[in-house]
Order: C-alpha cells, then sequence, then structure tokens
C-alpha cells in the first residue's frame, strides 16, 4: 500500500451500528477498565479488527447508513501493531478480484489520478472494509444472543473464530 493511501487511511474514523458499539464496547472491550466477565480485547478497534476477520471468512458483509452508525479513534491514534494488522487487512481486500474491480482500485492509474479519485477510492476501499467488520459484529451479536456463556473467557473468542474460519475452508472446498 502506498504511502499517500496509506496516510488517507490513518486519518480516518471506522465506523460502526452504534447498537453494536453500545452492546459490545463494555462486554468485549474494556481499554482503561477493569476487567469484565466476557473481556478479551484492550480498545474498541481490536474488536474491530477481530469482527472484520469474522466478516471477511465468513464472506458476510453489512451494509450501513450514516444515520445509525459510531465513529471510534482515529486510525493514527490506533496502536502501532494493529495499525499494521488493518494495513494488512486492506490489502488483502485490494488482492481479492471482485472487491478490487467493485471499488475500481487499481495503483497503477491511482498514480496518475487527481486527489479527489484517489479519496474517492480510499473510501470505497474504507466502506467495503467496514461492511464486513459489521457484518462480523451481526455474526458475533447473533452468537452472544443466542447464548452468552459461550463466551465466558478469552479462550472462548479465539475458538469462535476458528469455527468460522474452519467453517468457511470447508464452505470453499465444497464449491
Amino acid at each position: 500500500m502506498t504511502s499517500d493511501i496509506w496516510d488517507r487511511v490513518r486519518q480516518k474514523k471506522l465506523r460502526v451500528l452504534s447498537s453494536y458499539k453500545d452492546e459490545f464496547k463494555d462486554v468485549f472491550a474494556n481499554f482503561g477498565k477493569q476487567s469484565h466477565k466476557f473481556s478479551s480485547f484492550g480498545p474498541f478497534y481490536e474488536l474491530y479488527l477481530y469482527c472484520f476477520s469474522i466478516g471477511f471468512h465468513s464472506n458476510v458483509r453489512l451494509a450501513i447508513d450514516k444515520k445509525e452508525t459510531a465513529t471510534f479513534n482515529l486510525v493514527s491514534e490506533w496502536k502501532y501493531n494493529q495499525q499494521s494488522i488493518l494495513k494488512n487487512f486492506l490489502t488483502a481486500l485490494i488482492c481479492e478480484d471482485d472487491i478490487r474491480s467493485e471499488i475500481d482500485f487499481d495503483f497503477f492509474t491511482l498514480e496518475n489520478k487527481d486527489i479527489s479519485d484517489v479519496n474517492k477510492r480510499v473510501d470505497n476501499l474504507i466502506r467495503v472494509f467496514e461492511e464486513f467488520a459489521n457484518g462480523g459484529f451481526k455474526i458475533l451479536k447473533e452468537a452472544y444472543d443466542e447464548d452468552p456463556e459461550e463466551f465466558h473467557d478469552f479462550r472462548s473468542l479465539y475458538a469462535f473464530f476458528n469455527e468460522k474460519v474452519e467453517n468457511s475452508k470447508r464452505l470453499m472446498k465444497s464449491i
């Protein structure tokens, strides 16, 4: 990812459905607070990256309306290692032919575009990322609503993620 594009990404505040942030920020993310029964993440953006992974592996995207969203820290305020993870996830999205085509993202042609066109492509990339993250939140919420006790310790989120990845691998083998 070029530094110009990454600099634009770092100035973004990613969006999440307000209901997901309200429900899960104190359940699974607790940066600067005492541990809660289900907490496994520090800052909310760590949970956000986790949910992106679930949504991406499950191929579940959830479009969001600006009226029902909340934001959190600028990407530039995230810990460096989480910024690196985000950068890798965005690169993975760009490597997907269907997504790259959908957002018309091509590094070679972007070099010759004006700044407003580059910003539009970056906004589209971020929108797709947000849709996968919110898809992951939807999957997590459905599982949590069905059985909150399933998420009783830190290993449960790891097991939940592995289950989703294994299911996506089985689905891909059957295609």
